[in-house]
C-alpha cells in the first residue's frame, strides 16, 4: 500500500463501500428471489389444491342429488363383516311375505370366496307348494346383503314340497387408507351410477349391526 498512488488510495477507499453495497445485493438479492419463487410456488399449489377441492365438492353434490342415499345402501349391500345374522332376518322375512315355512336354518363361518370377497353361506329348509318355494328362490335377489342362491335341492309329496337351500352372501372389509384431499377424482359412469341405483332398490334389513347386550343388575353390587 505504500507505494500506491495517493490518488488510487482515495479511489480504492471511496469505491470500497460501493463494491461491498454490490456483494451484499447480490447475495440478499439471490436469497430474496428464492424466497419468491418458492412462495410463488406455494401460491400456485395452493391455488391448484383449492381448484381440485372446489371440483370434488361440486362433484360430490352432483353425485348425491343424483344417487341419493345408494353409498348407505352399499355399505349393507356389502358390508365389513360377517353379515350371516342380516341374512337370516331377511331370509325370515322372505318366508313370512311369501306364507312359506322355513326352518333349520343355519349361518356358517365367513370363508374366502374365489372373487377375493368374504363369503358366508346359510342354510335352511322351506315347506310349501313348488310355486311358493320358486317364488322365494326368485326374491332372495332382491334383499341386502347381497346374498345369492347356492344349492337347491327339492322333493315333492303329495302336493306339497320340501327345499333344502344354500345361499351365499359376501362382506370385504373397509379401505383401510383414504386417498389424500388434493387428489383428483372422475364422476361416475353410467354403470356405476346403474349399480349404485340397483343397490340401493335392494330390500333393506331390519339392522345392519347386532347391536350390544344391555348392562343390567345392579349398580351396587353391595347393596341388598
Amino acid at each position: 500500500m505504500k507505494n500506491i498512488p495517493e490518488n488510487i488510495k482515495v479511489a480504492l477507499t471511496s469505491t470500497a463501500p460501493l463494491v461491498a453495497a454490490i456483494i451484499l445485493f447480490l447475495l440478499v438479492g439471490n436469497f430474496g428471489i428464492s424466497k419468491v419463487q418458492d412462495l410463488r410456488g406455494q401460491i400456485s399449489k395452493a391455488q391448484s389444491d383449492n381448484t381440485i377441492l372446489t371440483q370434488k365438492v361440486s362433484l360430490l353434490q352432483n353425485i348425491s342429488g343424483t344417487i341419493g342415499n345408494a353409498p348407505s345402501a352399499a355399505a349393507v349391500a356389502l358390508p365389513d363383516g360377517n353379515p350371516a345374522l342380516a341374512v337370516i332376518s331377511q331370509l325370515k322375512n322372505l318366508a313370512a311375505a311369501n306364507i312359506i315355512s322355513i326352518s333349520n336354518i343355519k349361518g356358517g363361518a365367513a370363508s374366502d370366496d374365489v372373487t377375493g370377497l368374504g363369503r358366508s353361506n346359510v342354510t335352511f329348509d322351506l315347506d310349501g307348494t313348488i310355486d311358493q318355494i320358486i317364488t322365494f328362490l326368485q326374491s332372495v335377489s332382491t334383499i341386502a346383503p347381497i346374498t345369492l342362491v347356492d344349492k337347491v335341492k327339492i322333493s315333492e309329496s303329495g302336493g306339497i314340497a320340501k327345499a333344502s337351500i344354500s345361499v351365499k352372501s359376501f362382506w370385504a372389509p373397509l379401505p383401510k387408507t383414504l386417498p389424500s384431499t388434493n387428489t383428483q377424482i372422475s364422476d361416475l359412469t353410467p354403470d356405476e351410477q346403474a349399480i349404485l341405483l340397483k343397490i340401493s332398490s335392494l330390500v333393506q334389513p331390519s339392522f345392519s349391526q347386532v347391536p350390544g347386550a344391555e348392562v343390567g343388575g345392579r349398580t351396587d353390587p353391595f347393596t341388598p
